[in-house]
């Protein structure tokens, strides 16, 4: 009985070393990385666009202008074109009633594979759709609507780069629920009368540092739109993004762009998605979410792990908040207890929004378990992504990242399957594993004879 155990182990010993041999020579992994989270990169609001209703998508995206600036800051604002692509009419109306869209502008910088945030708007109040065709469907009504108050089905919207420049209709967007599309009136920045603002209040603002050529080589831009509707069934649609080329400018002057005409559709989803070959994974309560249903929105994790040699590998993380309005305040990967981790840093966009919040970079803290970074008053805040970095001595493989709820309510956090570092394994050269497997099926063959031997002497 205990030789027959033994040598059960011996073979299932010789098995799992075939298996560690297949993946050194192949080169695949020794286990397939859990891909139950990730979303492609065309979007991940599947459980949203499966329901009837307006659809809100962007039609146009083009004609960024500089509008203003102050210092070392500079202001600025694009053409935007919703698109009804929905089975519903949506609701247009202006202010003060809140049954309308609301339109945020982002800008972002990718350099040395790092993708990163580097400007944004308050949102413009949406008012008096048009109703147009620009993009080639037919614009139809439900019985009872007209232009104006409704967007039809089919139907597009324009507002030029000096109407979203307009801080007439621009307000904060901490007044906005991004996953309800609910928003409050009565004593919002809008119902109140202000001082008349300076040249870049309100508006998409940038560091000239961020655009400087000498201070970013090889940069690359990105521009993006986001429409938030309290009746939109489909979020991931409604945003739209392309690359934005500088074609002059310098601090302290006019920073100029070739970003598209008129007609030209923008790719649909979110910028995070030029970001190539990085891994994204949807963070909700419910993945996916779904509208009406889930009881907030999600936030995309995107990362990328790279070998710099000498058993060191970076890790770079792009946490972007679409429509989390419970916000985010920490962030934590785990790490293997023996791991060093080295070149540890974190970026955010400057936020210009509200007043309660600060732009304090988030501290980390290393752990034998765990890198955590955590904010008291700078949350990540919907429509807004921020980098994480680290290098580290420990090779890439599935972890759970967690996201720390900033508002409070239950769950505390929510969590979702991502890179990071892992305890390697070890390394044996091919021969080696060939020659132990060798050498234990020998040992489990010499065993079985001697056992059959001994066994034959006792019955004589």
């Amino acid at each position: 009985m205990k030789l027959d155990v033994f040598v059960g182990r011996v073979t299932l010993c010789v098995a799992l070393l075939n298996v560690v041999a297949f993946a050194q020579i192949t080169g695949a992994p020794a286990s397939t990385p859990s891909v139950s989270n990730s979303i492609p990169t065309s979007g991940g609001g599947v459980a949203d666009a499966l329901a009837n209703g307006p659809d809100i998508s962007f039609c146009e995206l083009y004609q960024l202008s500089q509008f203003g600036r102050l210092a070392d800051t500079a202001a600025f604002a694009a053409t935007t074109t919703s698109w009804n692509v929905g089975t519903n009419d949506a609701g247009w109306y202006s202010l003060p009633d809140t049954r309308h869209p609301f339109i945020a502008e982002n800008i972002y910088r990718l350099t040395n594979d790092r993708f990163e945030q580097i400007g944004q708007s308050w949102v413009k109040h949406g008012f008096f759709a048009l109703n147009g065709e620009q993009c080639g469907t037919l614009c139809t009504y439900e019985p009872g609507h007209s232009e104006g108050d409704w967007l039809g089905v089919g139907c597009t919207d324009t507002y030029e780069s000096s109407l979203n420049a307009d801080r007439g209709s621009l307000g904060p967007r901490s007044e906005i629920n991004p996953w309800t599309g609910g928003y409050t009136y009565f004593g919002s920045y809008l119902s109140q009368s202000h001082p008349s603002p300076n040249a870049i209040q309100n508006r998409l603002q940038v560091k000239d540092g961020d655009f400087n050529p000498p201070q970013n080589p090889g940069a690359v831009y990105f521009l993006e739109g986001y429409y938030v509707h309290y009746q939109d069934v489909n979020v991931m649609n409604s945003a739209g993004w392309r690359p934005i080329i500088m074609t002059g400018g310098s601090p302290g002057g006019i920073w100029t762009f070739d970003q598209g005409v008129p007609g030209q559709q923008p790719i649909h989803g979110f910028a995070i998605d030029a970001w190539t070959g990085a891994r994204q994974t949807v963070i909700a309560q419910i993945v996916p979410p779904v509208k009406n249903v889930s009881p907030d929105g999600r936030c995309i994790l995107a990362v990328k792990a790279t070998g710099l040699g000498a058993n060191q590998w970076h890790y770079e993380y792009a946490l972007l908040n679409i429509d989390m309005d419970r916000q985010v305040g920490s962030f934590s990967v785990p790490i293997p207890p023996t791991a060093h981790l080295t070149n540890v840093a974190f970026h955010a966009v400057a936020s210009h929004d509200e007043a309660s919040v600060d732009n304090n970079a988030w501290t980390s803290t290393v752990t034998t378990s765990a890198i955590t970074w955590t904010t008291v008053n700078n949350p990540l805040r919907w429509g807004t992504l921020y980098s994480f970095r680290f290098d580290a001595d420990a090779p890439p493989g599935d972890v759970t990242a967690t996201l720390g709820l900033f508002k409070p309510g239950s769950p505390t956090s929510v969590a979702g399957v991502t890179t990071g570092p892992v305890i390697p394994v070890p390394a044996v050269s091919t021969w080696g594993l060939v020659m132990l497997a060798l050498a234990i099926t020998l040992s489990g063959a010499i065993i079985h004879k001697r056992a059959a031997a001994r066994a034959s002497s006792l019955s004589i």
